[in-house]
């Protein structure tokens, strides 16, 4: 009888492991603690945004504007808490604010127009970058053109104005990469070089592509590959690059993401979001040169209840000796992170460039 039931636990035990060692992550990776023991005294301080009237913008795009600052975001709705929410799919849209030097509103949010050509087909652009290329600001989107929340997803952009009372989109171009055509593009990574536009389309292998901004065209493609290990999940983008010119490097923040494992109590797989940096070459072919060697956090990450831990870098200003760096957090809301930016990149390890492919 004992026999039976030993082999009957060992069986559950192995039934059981295969179910999560998939989907694990160790639990001291979860610790907040442990996870900010290499990035102590970066992250000086995390401001919260709130943008009246979208209590639940998040994953928001930054860029320094005349002599204050300039934001997009992710807007769904209906709200989180309403009725309407249970009762129709959400739709997200692109809102756009501007900041004073505090990080609050000037005035009321705008919502973007991303289907001035077919405006009965739902809104569905996701996830906003901006970037400053010489006089210009282009914002860069992903977009579902169906309508539908889930499907293909490509990567589109515009240029923004302002006139006296409102933002507005220029032309909306799509971008084909000639590299690698997938159904699902999200997070590219733009910035300008030499008064020109460019993205980061992935991290690793590191592939750039210059792009024509009258029609989307790819102009350049540099490819390169590097030797570097990360154990958080593979690297994607995250907020624009943006130059360092004593240094000689772009940087930017990127994200990654793990599954949690499932518990007896919530037997859905939770997402882990990770946090880091990397800088690469201010000249093509844009060598990466280092990169974070373990997340980049802060005692505030990590904390809700929620089964999704998300921290979600999408925009950076470089000012003087400080990194801010906006992210989205949980799905929920938006924040900036005040880093120094010399211990940061004290931290940053070297990477060994390899032969382009």
């Amino acid at each position: 009888m004992k026999k039976v039931i030993v082999t009957s636990l060992l069986v559950i035990a192995s039934v059981v492991s295969l179910y999560t060692l998939p989907h694990m992550l160790k639990s001291r990776d979860l610790d907040p603690d442990l996870l900010a023991g290499m990035t102590d005294g970066l992250i000086e301080r995390v401001i919260p945004v709130h943008i009246p009237e979208a209590a639940n913008a998040y994953n928001p795009g930054f860029i320094r504007f005349k002599d204050h600052y300039l934001l997009a975001f992710r807007y769904d709705y209906p709200p989180k808490i309403s009725l309407e929410r249970l009762q129709k799919e959400t739709t997200p849209y692109l809102g756009i604010v501007e900041l004073d030097v505090n990080f609050k509103p000037i005035r009321k949010f705008q919502l973007l127009n991303t289907r001035p050509d077919n405006p009965h087909v739902p809104q569905q652009a996701e996830d906003p970058r901006l970037v400053r290329v010489a006089d210009k600001i282009y914002l860069f989107f992903n977009d579902n053109q169906k309508g539908t929340r889930y499907g293909e997803r490509q990567i589109y952009f515009a240029e923004v104005f302002q006139d006296d009372t409102r933002f507005f989109l220029g032309p909306i171009r799509k971008v084909d990469p000639p590299h690698r055509k997938a159904s699902y593009e999200k997070n590219w990574m733009p910035f300008a070089y030499r008064g020109d536009l460019y993205v980061v389309y992935m991290v690793d292998p590191h592939t750039i592509f210059k792009i024509n901004p009258n029609n989307g065209e790819v102009e350049e493609f540099y490819n390169t590959t590097y030797g570097y290990q990360w154990d958080y999940g593979p690297l994607r983008g995250g907020t624009q690059a943006v130059e360092l010119p004593e240094e000689g490097e772009y940087i930017a923040f990127t994200h990654s993401s793990l599954s949690a494992r499932p518990t007896w109590l919530k037997r859905r797989i939770g997402m882990v979001y990770f946090m880091g940096a990397y800088t690469f070459e201010n000249q093509p072919p844009f060598h990466v040169k280092r990169l974070s060697p373990a997340p980049i956090t802060d005692k505030s990450f990590y904390v809700s209840k929620n089964r999704r831990k998300v921290i979600f870098p999408s925009g950076v200003v470089h000012n003087g000796n400080k990194l801010y760096v906006a992210f989205g957090q949980n799905d929920s809301y938006m924040n900036i992170a005040v880093i120094d930016k010399k211990k940061l990149l004290q931290t940053l390890k070297p990477v060994e460039a390899k032969e382009s492919e």
